[in-house]
């Protein structure tokens, strides 16, 4: 996923560069640091926010589970 997100944002600067008349080694630099942007952001939003959301539906999962209690207590240690 993140190779597409920095194929999408890289493709927009090239598009960008070329509608603006922009030197063709200046397109292709600005092309890349997007391709490295949008990959980054890509994973920082993958850390921060769909691993939260995942661990939050296995706690809910794990509530959903019936606790079975022994009816008498432990033992004791003498």
């Amino acid at each position: 996923m993140q190779k597409l997100v920095g194929g999408i944002a890289a493709f927009v600067a090239i598009a960008a560069g070329i509608l603006c008349s922009v030197e063709p080694v200046t397109i292709v630099f600005r092309a890349a640091l997007a391709f490295l942007l949008g990959s980054l952001a890509t994973q920082v939003w993958y850390v921060f926010f769909t691993v939260r959301v995942h661990n939050l539906d296995v706690e809910q999962d794990f509530r959903k589970i019936p606790v079975e209690q022994d009816e008498a207590p432990p033992a004791q240690a003498a």
